[in-house]
């Protein structure tokens, strides 16, 4: 689990820069709605096991591990950023928030409070504050002369606002609803989904990726990927016992070898993903995206193969 999450931070990296690896990686997109399948993995594994004793310790567990790091890298961002600003004029990721001049003031004080309360920074991606209009609900950010993530100090954090609403309804999810009911939630949602593409063409970013009642159903494969492993817990540990087994007989060779592996596995899967988009997109109208979401569930027998790891494989 360890590896992929690497190289699912490394397509992150890639799609905000040029690419990493030497050959092509997930996209943005992709990498972020996979880590969204491993964050529910992870809440259905630790609030199923009975890991915290309330509802409360959970939400303070994740806060402090949220929060920590995300205000550490608030406070280097903001150290350096005033530093270049008072030496060379150039504000780096606050030049936004020093200089509000083409946004109304509610909108763009509104897009600096989330850089310190860290909820809703996916929220300023739906709207838009132009000086001298009204603060409205936007349908494409883009639309806007100068969008409100500008005020984000660091725009990437819109993520981990989405896995923020997730964890409000986690303990629900996990302790609450059957996998029947999750089957529901996913139908509903993606009924949602498809409604708002064809019947209001909302297939775009943001729509696409970052709207929650849509993303929640990538979190929901998570536990249900999760729920498989509790449920077939005996064939995954003969797997684990023959990697065990493989990892002693080829000594320190075991890594190296399996990195390459599962490398040449995440491009086969990319390639089969594409291949499978670009012929469904000439197949039907928004073929292309209803290839992607098709591909996507697999990963609910993929996540407790990498799971292997686990020593207890209970959820």
């Amino acid at each position: 689990m360890g590896i992929l999450r690497l190289y699912l931070a490394i397509c992150v990296i890639s799609a905000h820069s040029e690419s990493v690896l030497p050959w092509g990686n997930h996209s943005g997109r992709e990498a972020v709605q996979l880590f969204f399948i491993i964050s529910g993995f992870y809440m259905q594994f630790i609030l199923g096991s009975e890991k915290y004793d309330s509802t409360r310790n959970f939400y303070f567990s994740r806060m402090f591990r949220i929060f920590v790091p995300y205000f550490t890298a608030i406070l280097i961002i903001v150290i350096v950023s005033v530093t270049t600003g008072l030496v060379f004029h150039n504000w780096l990721t606050l030049n936004a928030s020093i200089h509000r001049e083409q946004n109304g003031s509610f909108g763009s004080i509104l897009a600096i409070l989330t850089n310190g309360s860290l909820f809703f920074q996916d929220w300023v991606m739906f709207i838009k504050h132009n000086k001298g209009e009204s603060l409205m609900f936007t349908l494409n950010f883009s639309d806007s002369s100068y969008p409100l993530y500008r005020y984000l100090w660091i725009p990437q954090a819109w993520s981990v606002g989405t896995e923020l609403t997730f964890y409000i309804f986690a303990p629900w999810l996990v302790k609450k609803c059957t996998t029947s009911h999750l089957f529901i939630l996913i139908a509903l949602s993606m009924t949602l989904r498809l409604f708002c593409y064809f019947q209001w063409d909302l297939n775009h970013d943001p729509w696409n990726y970052r709207f929650f009642p849509f993303e929640i159903v990538h979190f929901v494969y998570g536990i249900l990927a999760c729920r498989l492993l509790q449920r077939y817990s005996q064939l995954f540990e003969r797997i684990t016992s023959v990697i065990t087994g493989l990892s002693t007989s080829i000594g320190w060779l075991f890594f190296p070898i399996l990195t390459a592996v599962l490398l040449f596995g995440f491009w086969l899967h990319l390639r089969l993903l594409h291949l499978l988009s670009n012929y469904a997109a000439i197949s039907i109208r928004g073929g292309e995206e209803l290839a992607y979401l098709a591909f996507l569930p697999i990963w609910i027998l993929f996540l407790p193969i990498f799971f292997f790891d686990n020593p207890t494989l209970e959820c």
